[in-house]
């Protein structure tokens, strides 16, 4: 007997135990049509708001979490906002028709990601995943629309648990589904119709925007002013914004990237758009400085705060945190509008016609940003502190804010439009006044230039025939100059080439003396045989003496050919013993300097080449000009590496077909790469003051190309320089 009743006992027990969990269930709400959109009552559905975000559907429908989902009993019907929760939604629906019914959830308001668990006789049986911030390859259901569509046979009951995550989120939003029997009434019905009118609004407000953001930028560019280019930036930021309103998405997959930088960073730069053109246009910094500043200082601090409150605090801070920052960032919102509105209002310099209509244009938007929104957050937060409730129409009025915004951003994209055409429509009429004045003074002045012009034309000309002729006269002496200074540099070197030969005739007269002496003994003795032995002797001594003398005469020609100016004949000249010759005068010449210097000299010579027709002189002083260069850069390496370095210079001809070529390398420092191109310009010298001229490249490029040929320099600094003398052979 005592068992029986402790049996009793615990059944009646475990019974209340059941239900009291079976009391947390909300009632059922049973569904008796074909076709029809249900905003499901408060009294139908439960909620639970997960701060942490790691339950599963499985610890929401299971003990302790599942008595812990409540009903919403406040008075306010699906309102409240909160930031950052996983919200849950509990819903139970019966099938009284005797037919397959669908069911249709819709992401009502637009949520960030949302999951839908389908319960069927206590078992989990579907999972359906979507959202605002999910890509569309990884949504369920309708893509486009986010809406998910589900089946109950007829009299079967299920249990729905919707879960919702999303930045900023009604936390008492009502459950909205759509029920239908037809497969495409949900489509035309539902779906499309719901947001179809606000879409066409969207779109409407968009390209009105976007018309008036070419205009604008058309406008900025004829005139350059940065007004018209905020204008423009701003109408098409806020075009962008409306745009992705009603999942219009630009990157489907990437829909979360295209949110933040719509909505954060496209807002940021929008609101700095509309600052500086409020400043812009009422000229707050030049009428009131100290006004403009603190504008400037909150628009900084709004701009700069908005990305620290919405991606550093919401994701690494607790809630408490993120609504006290969420209130922060409201407040300086409202005092960025509520300064800009009051400077329409009061801060406005000038008093002509566009700039008072300019205060119809501003006021309604500035108004309802700086006013609408934050009255109604203030609703928001105490009717749900409270329990208040407030009148249908207030109720209504705030509810539609988005609307009002809508209306507010057309007219004042419109009204300011056509207030910078006219503005710019103004502007071309002063213009032209200014113009028309500015002509007729120009005109006059111009007359008195003309004059004064006319007399200074006539002293700069005579100025400029005894310049030209200046210059002529200098030219010819800087010419003749540089002739005389390459001879200076031969003078010790032609003194050295004469010595040679004047010591072979006077070694061999002085010999050939001897020898007459002797034959002269031998035919006193009647020696003929060895008197003539010592003649033939003596005609070999005179034939060298006549070389050699011939030797010194071709030098002292050479001497004054290229010391007086040429008549510009061509001769058949031996370019081999040209070079040959100047190769040797300039290394005598330097020795006779410094003799310090030393250096090896190597010659190629073709002997095919011949002669060819060309100035002896001009071409010698080429060449000449080349080798002495080559002998000053390697001398100047060496003094710079004592050890180590053997200087040389090599002079080499060859015939290249229908031309010849004469290579002067040296193994110097080569030329820096920043006077490459200036070496042949005239006047240009790398020495120090007084030991150039400037004109030797110059002249000797100015000689090989008027004889048709062409001078090439290749160089590597550090490791020597080549020039290539190319000549036509005929």
């Amino acid at each position: 007997m005592l068992n029986i009743k402790r049996y009793l006992l615990i059944c009646l027990l475990l019974s209340s135990a059941f239900a009291i969990g079976q009391n947390t269930m909300p009632p059922v709400f049973e569904i008796n049509a074909d076709t029809s959109v249900a905003k499901i009552p408060d009294l139908y559905w439960s909620m639970y708001i997960d701060t942490s975000g790691i339950y599963s559907v499985q610890d929401i429908h299971t003990e302790p979490l599942a008595s812990k989902l409540h009903v919403n009993n406040t008075k306010q019907t699906g309102t409240g906002i909160c930031g950052l929760n996983h919200f849950w939604q509990r819903l139970r629906l019966k099938n009284n028709v005797a037919k397959e019914i669908k069911i249709v959830f819709f992401n009502i308001p637009l949520v960030d990601e949302y999951d839908l668990f389908i319960y069927r006789n206590d078992q989990l049986s579907e999972h359906y995943f979507t959202g605002s911030l999910v890509p569309y390859s990884k949504r369920d259901g309708n893509k486009l629309k986010e809406a998910i569509t589900i089946s109950i046979a007829p009299n079967e009951e299920i249990l729905v648990y919707k879960h919702l995550y999303s930045d900023i989120m009604y936390n008492r939003t009502p459950i909205e589904i759509g029920y239908y029997v037809e497969a495409d009434f949900i489509k035309t019905q539902f779906i499309d119709q719901a947001t179809q009118t606000r879409t066409k609004w969207n779109w409407f407000i968009a390209g009105l925007l976007i018309f008036g953001f070419f205009i604008n930028l058309f406008f900025f560019w004829i005139s350059r002013e940065t007004l018209y280019l905020y204008m423009s930036l701003l109408l098409f930021a806020e075009a962008l914004w409306y745009l992705t309103l009603d999942k219009i998405n630009f990157l489907p997959e990437a829909v979360r990237l295209e949110f933040y930088l719509v909505n954060y960073i496209t807002g940021m730069i929008f609101w700095f758009l509309v600052t500086q053109f409020v400043r812009k246009f009422l000229k707050t910094s030049l009428y009131y400085p100290k006004w403009d500043k603190v504008i400037l200082i909150v628009m900084i601090s709004f701009v700069l705060f908005t990305p620290v409150s919405d991606f550093i605090v919401k994701n690494y801070f607790s809630l408490k945190v993120t609504e006290v920052v969420g209130w922060v960032w409201q407040f300086m919102f409202f005092a960025l509008m509520t300064m800009l509105l009051l400077s329409f209002l009061f801060f406005k310099k000038e008093k002509d016609r566009l700039t008072n209509f300019s205060v119809i244009a501003a006021v309604p938007t500035f108004l309802l940003w700086s006013l609408g929104y934050n009255i109604r957050n203030f609703y928001y937060i105490v009717t749900g502190l409270f329990d208040w409730s407030v009148p249908a129409w207030a109720d209504y009025l705030l509810r539609k804010m988005s609307i009002f915004e809508m209306f507010c951003v057309g007219w004042f994209a419109v009204l300011f439009t056509w207030i910078m055409l006219q503005r710019y429509a103004l502007l071309r009429k002063q213009i032209h006044k200014q113009a028309l004045e500015n002509a007729k003074e120009r005109n006059e002045l111009i007359t008195q230039q003309n004059e004064m012009l006319e007399i200074q034309v006539e002293q700069r000309t005579a100025d400029l025939k005894l310049s030209i002729d200046n210059l002529k006269l200098t030219q010819a002496q800087l010419i003749q100059s540089e002739k005389m200074a390459s001879l200076g540099e031969l003078t010790a070197g032609i003194a050295h080439e004469i010595q040679n030969p004047l010591n072979f005739v006077n070694n061999f007269a002085e010999v050939s003396t001897e020898l007459v002496n002797e034959m002269l003994e031998e035919i006193a003795k009647g020696n003929l045989a060895d008197a003539k032995t010592l003649a033939s002797d003596i005609v070999q001594n005179l034939e060298k003496i006549n070389v050699h003398g011939k030797r010194a005469d071709a030098i002292v020609k050479g001497m004054l050919q290229h010391s007086r100016s040429n008549s510009g004949n061509k001769e058949a000249t031996d370019i081999n013993a040209l070079a040959d010759e100047y190769l040797r005068l300039a290394y005598h010449g330097l020795r006779a300097k410094d003799k310090s210097f030393n250096a090896t000299m190597k010659t190629d010579l073709d002997e095919s080449i011949g002669q060819i027709q060309v100035v002896p002189q001009d071409i010698g002083r080429v060449i000449l000009n080349l080798i002495t260069n080559a002998f000053h850069a390697v001398d100047e390496k060496k003094k710079k590496e004592p050890t180590g370095f053997n200087p040389a210079v090599s002079v080499t001809t060859r015939k290249a077909g229908d031309s010849i070529e004469i290579k002067i390398q040296d193994n110097g420092n080569g030329i820096p790469p920043q006077h490459i191109d200036k070496i042949f310009q005239p006047f240009f010298t790398t020495k120090p003051t007084g030991q150039g001229t400037g004109l030797g490249l110059s002249m000797s490029y100015d000689i090989v190309k008027a004889h048709g040929g062409l001078l090439k320099v290749e160089t590597k600094e550090g490791e020597g320089t080549q020039f290539l003398i190319i000549l036509p052979i005929h």
